[in-house]
């Protein structure tokens, strides 16, 4: 993925020139690309303005044929201009019943890597004497990248480009088992999905510049899966030279389902899908037999339907289609990494949502559209993978105390859930960096919108909501979304937030909030305050202390001195608590 870098002041000109009508025209280093604009406006805002979007960019050539399941490859030079006004379509996923109304009417194709880049008006017409911040959204999860619909639902990135005066791009990477399906060896590379992303960070550390963006002020952010991608950027010294900051919204490297996998690990599930999609070489072990027919003999819904038939096999199902410890990616053990400072010197905005469990528990227990009754049983299998009692009473010790045996135990599920998935995890990392010499700061979403992304209104302040205040939902006249003025209020500063951060690395600056709004306090070890997100914006400390000793340190201890080990059979792997 790569564009042209070099900016003439004969560019610039013919720039002004071109603002009455479409977007300009932009030289990128494999040839040019032509927009179109984007006009912003909302009843809650006087006036409008607009914003130049450039859509489809084809960064790198399709993975299909004999280029699935390789290494991505560069575009070759084109002549002429092409159009980048469509939207691109989607790599290949599972559908999803859960997100049907979000899926848009986009498609699903191997031909995906795109990216899209949306700029304010003014950055071209100040791009002579100025260079804006540039945030990237590396899209959403790797299970299920929900990239824009025909309205660009829910990403629609216009609010924050115009109102938080940045540079946005979304880019598309190979999901699932189409990017992080390996051999684990050369046969199939590891990380091929990481690969993509990284190709996308080279590209706008070369070619941003021509959009009026500044190289050298880059923050990379992303939610969920797309959270822990970054995170592992963060551990590599060759993706680490193209962005400056980060945010990471809801998805620690440490969560449950972001264990990366050894290579032998990721070799058993090769063969395990192997065997499952008819493709079990004739010489035993042969890597690159299996390799030849996963590439020429399966179809997209074949291999699809081998990444749902492993899931099952699998507790925590999605989580086998994850990072690979390849010795390339990763250049030493993701812990000694961690250890030898990779969270170190890096700006870092990072939290998560009150109700987070509220979603893992919908999932579990079969989408029900009210709120489920929930037994003790239940509660307990999220200890399934440790061979010691102990640990089950302890975590109902933690999370269930006071409660009857024959109680709802729902409420006991989410937190215990939203805690090991995605809370605890957020907080041992920004503890981790900040005593490693980061300057962090922290949130935690308390606001329960009124409107669900999801539809399920039983999930409160859920996992993915605080995405409809990042990207300023309130502000659209929407069918789907009646926005009351609160809403408004909550999407104008966290949007104010987030791009501060992407500016200075202070959420606070450069353009101030209402006097009103507490001071946004760095997180650090002996206070770890952060601020809660919701109409009042105070800003607490300790999130869920007593709650997060359980998975962190007391779980931990328990597994090391009575030598209870994590059960990583073809049933699960409950291990992520340890490795808290």
């Amino acid at each position: 993925m790569s564009w042209l870098t070099a900016v003439t002041i004969l560019t610039c000109v013919t720039f002004l020139q071109s603002l009455a009508d479409r977007a300009p025209v932009v030289s990128t280093n494999v040839g040019q690309v032509q927009g179109e604009t984007d006009t912003f406006s909302s009843k809650f805002l006087q006036g409008s303005g607009d914003v130049y979007s450039y859509r489809g960019y084809h960064l790198l050539k399709p993975p299909i044929n004999e280029r699935r399941f390789r290494p991505a490859e560069a575009m070759d030079p084109w002549e002429g201009v092409i159009n980048a006004t469509e939207i691109p379509p989607s790599c290949p996923q599972i559908y999803q019943p859960f997100y049907k109304h979000l899926y848009g009417t986009n498609n699903f194709s191997e031909d995906c890597l795109y990216l899209n880049v949306f700029a304010p008006r003014d950055a071209f017409r100040m791009r002579c004497n100025r260079m804006l911040d540039t945030t990237i959204d590396p899209t959403k999860y790797h299970t299920h990248s929900l990239l824009p619909s025909g309205s660009d639902f829910p990403y629609n990135p216009v609010p924050l480009v115009f109102l938080g005066d940045v540079i946005l791009v979304t880019i598309n990477y190979r999901l699932n088992i189409f990017g992080f399906f390996s051999t684990g060896d050369d046969a199939i590379p590891a990380n091929l999905g990481l690969t993509d992303q990284r190709l996308a960070l080279k590209w706008v550390n070369e070619n941003i510049e021509a959009f009026g963006g500044d190289p050298q002020k880059v923050t990379v952010f992303g939610e969920s899966a797309g959270s822990a991608c970054i995170s592992w950027h963060l551990l590599s010294e060759e993706s680490r030279q193209y962005f400056q900051r980060v945010i990471l919204q809801s998805g620690p490297p440490y969560a449950i389902w972001a264990n990366v996998l050894t290579p032998e690990q990721s070799r058993d599930i090769a063969f395990l899908a192997a065997d499952i999609g008819g493709c079990t070489p004739s010489v035993p072990g042969d890597t690159s037999g299996l390799a030849d027919c996963f590439r020429t003999k399966l179809t997209v819904e074949e291999l699809l339907e081998i990444h749902s038939k492993v899931d099952e096999l699998f507790l925590l199902g999605p989580t086998v289609w994850i990072a690979t410890n390849d010795g390339e990616f990763f250049t030493d053990d993701v812990n000694t990494l961690i250890e030898e400072g990779a969270y170190s010197n890096i700006d870092i905005l990072l939290g998560t949502n009150k109700d987070e469990g509220t979603f893992c528990t919908y999932l579990v227990t079969g989408l029900p559209e009210e709120r489920p009754f929930v037994s003790k049983d239940f509660l307990t299998f999220i200890t399934t993978g440790f061979n010691d009692p102990l640990v089950s009473d302890l975590l109902e010790a933690v999370y269930a105390s006071g409660i009857d045996q024959e109680d709802n135990y729902v409420g006991a599920l989410e937190d215990a859930l939203g805690d090991v998935s995605f809370i605890c995890g957020t907080s041992l990392l920004a503890r981790n960096a900040a005593t490693a010499g980061s300057t962090v700061y922290m949130y935690h979403m308390t606001h329960e919108p009124i409107r669900s992304l999801w539809n399920v209104t039983w999930l409160r302040a859920s996992h993915f909501e605080e995405l409809q205040f990042v990207f300023g939902l309130p502000f659209f006249d929407d069918p789907f979304y009646v926005p009351v003025y609160d809403e408004v209020k909550i999407a104008f500063y966290v949007m104010r937030m987030w791009t501060n951060f992407a500016k200075s690395g202070d959420p606070n600056g450069p353009i101030r909030l209402p006097g009103s709004i507490p001071e946004w306090p760095r997180f650090v070890p002996d206070s770890e305050e952060y601020k809660e997100l919701d109409i009042r914006f105070n800003n607490n400390r300790k999130l869920r202390q007593h709650h997060c000793k359980f998975w962190i340190k007391t779980l931990p201890e328990i597994v090391h001195l009575q030598g209870a080990v994590a059960d990583q059979n073809d049933q699960g792997v409950s291990t992520l608590a340890p490795n808290l």
